[in-house]
């Protein structure tokens, strides 16, 4: 199985210290790789190698997805583990809502915002994040 030897070398350079290489290698792989078992490996090393600000949203499916192929293994420390990574990924994405609303906040001795776009922008972000603390709750 030549899907097994190429997963292995990228997991190696993973673990030789060129996360790049092996992000890069391992996302060659992604589309390629169906088996269950390899596929949680993949997700792993996907999940380490790559940075969860370009790969937000890609990551945290295939969190999801570990999160499910551990269950269906019974495994609970891979699920465990699969729900730490994502429990990360949230708070990572919670970082730029939050900043930005606590910009849009003006002196405590002001009254309202500068501009109304300011207030809707500032409402929406507040949606946003709760949206997200919610799901980091589940």
């Amino acid at each position: 199985m030549p899907e097994s030897k190429e997963l292995q070398q990228a997991i190696n350079i993973l673990l030789g210290g060129d996360k790049k290489e092996a992000a890069r290698q391992l996302w060659s792989l992604e589309p390629i790789i169906s088996d269950k078992k390899l596929r949680a490996q993949l997700i792993d090393g996907l999940l380490s190698a790559s940075n969860p600000i370009d790969g937000g949203e890609k990551l945290l499916n295939l969190s999801n997805e570990g999160i499910k192929i551990a269950k269906e293994f019974n495994n609970r420390l891979l699920e465990a583990h699969f729900l730490l990574r994502k429990f990360s990924l949230l708070m990572s994405k919670l970082i730029f809502p939050q900043h930005e609303q606590a910009n849009l906040i003006l002196s405590p001795v002001w009254l309202e915002f500068s501009t109304e776009s300011d207030k809707s922008r500032h409402k929406e972000l507040g949606e946003e994040i709760k949206k997200i603390e919610d799901e980091i709750d589940n």
